[in-house]
């Protein structure tokens, strides 16, 4: 639980820094996700949020919207082809290469490091060969974890 509340404020200090207004909406959802090991869909998270915050209204499009913002300065990345969300455990993607490791069987999801030297062909090839210059990653790779192998 320590974890959790140093990372809260990691993430309200990153917002601080990008100009945000800190909102209890935006630290309500950014706890919900920082509690959970999977990735959670917005509608996963609204239901969460009405357990919890029960006096607190919410809808889908708001999530939305702070989702999308909290991925512009990396403190989430999206994960799967069902667009769910998990909390960057780096909390400052633009600093290294990672990658999901995203389980198709009990939905954990672990955000791994990848060196520098491993990923940036990749993206020079990309740029080179395919005149396309990347301006953000996002790689998330399914299979089985330990646990479900």
């Amino acid at each position: 639980m320590a974890r959790d509340s140093e990372n809260l404020e990691i993430a309200v200090a990153k917002m601080r820094k990008a100009g945000w207004r800190i909102t209890e909406q935006r630290k309500s959802l950014y706890s919900i996700l920082l509690e959970k090991s999977e990735p959670m869909s917005s509608k996963d998270i609204l239901a969460v949020h009405k357990k919890i915050y029960s006096g607190k209204s919410m809808d889908l499009v708001t999530i939305y919207r702070i989702m999308d913002k909290f991925q512009e300065i990396g403190l989430i990345h999206k994960v799967g082809q069902g667009g769910k969300y998990v909390v960057c455990e780096h909390l400052d993607c633009k600093s290294s290469f990672h990658l999901i490791e995203l389980c198709k069987s009990c939905g954990s999801a672990e955000e791994k490091h990848v060196p520098t030297k491993l990923i940036s062909p990749l993206f020079d090839y990309v740029n080179k060969k395919h005149k396309f210059l990347s301006a953000s990653h996002s790689f998330c790779i399914e299979g089985y974890c330990l646990s479900c192998q």
